[in-house]
């Protein structure tokens, strides 16, 4: 993203970009704020040659109706992902209200390990206290 000196390169897993997305698509702000929150989601977001390459399927109960779980190749894989600054710090506020909340599951517990290590180390020490 040109112009924005404070970036970061995430490697981003397929699961990673899937659950992040919605949290970006709910994000406010200034308009040069969310200007990059589009372009980032443009970046997380899967094109139709991505969503082949993976060979997105969605999962079918026994009466053949969609149950909204989606499957991929195992071994898609990440994607080096630019994401400035202020979309970090939306993430980041995000996944804190989250978890004050208690609304951590799994698969966010294991993007936020992978993404924000930051938020864990500061959350180990709280509980050495």
């Amino acid at each position: 993203m040109e112009g924005v000196k404070n970036k970061m390169i995430k490697k981003m897993s397929l699961l990673s970009r899937i659950l992040v997305l919605p949290m970006l698509k709910d994000a406010e702000g200034a308009i040069i704020t969310m200007r990059m929150v589009r372009k980032t989601m443009e970046e997380i977001g899967l094109n139709s040659k991505e969503y082949k390459e993976a060979e997105i399927k969605e999962s079918l109960d026994d009466k053949g109706n969609r149950t909204g779980a989606l499957t991929w190749k195992p071994d898609y894989p990440d994607k080096d992902i630019e994401i400035p600054e202020p979309v970090i710090e939306i993430l980041k506020n995000s996944f804190n209200k989250l978890d004050k909340a208690g609304k951590i599951n799994f698969n966010l517990l294991g993007v936020i390990e992978k993404l924000f290590p930051e938020i864990i180390e500061k959350e180990d020490v709280k509980e050495e206290k």
